[in-house]
């Protein structure tokens, strides 16, 4: 038996790689985090979990402090 496609109106599509991906060259880079910032919210992540981890790595380099992803 064939398993449906998802419903396009109600399955929105996204990457759960590329979100990962963003935030972690954010931990690896302060000049990725200011190139991300220009162009993402945390409103454009999906997962709830990575638009967290993206405000706190915004949130410890608003203050100046290095992300520390341990």
């Amino acid at each position: 038996m064939k398993k449906a496609l998802p419903d396009k109106k109600t399955e929105p599509i996204w990457s759960s790689e590329a979100e990962m991906a963003t935030i972690g060259s954010m931990m690896l880079s302060e000049r990725a985090i200011e190139e991300v910032r220009m162009t993402v919210t945390s409103r454009d992540f999906y997962a709830p979990y990575h638009a967290e981890i993206f405000r706190a790595i915004l949130f410890l380099n608003k203050l100046g402090r290095a992300v520390d992803f341990v």
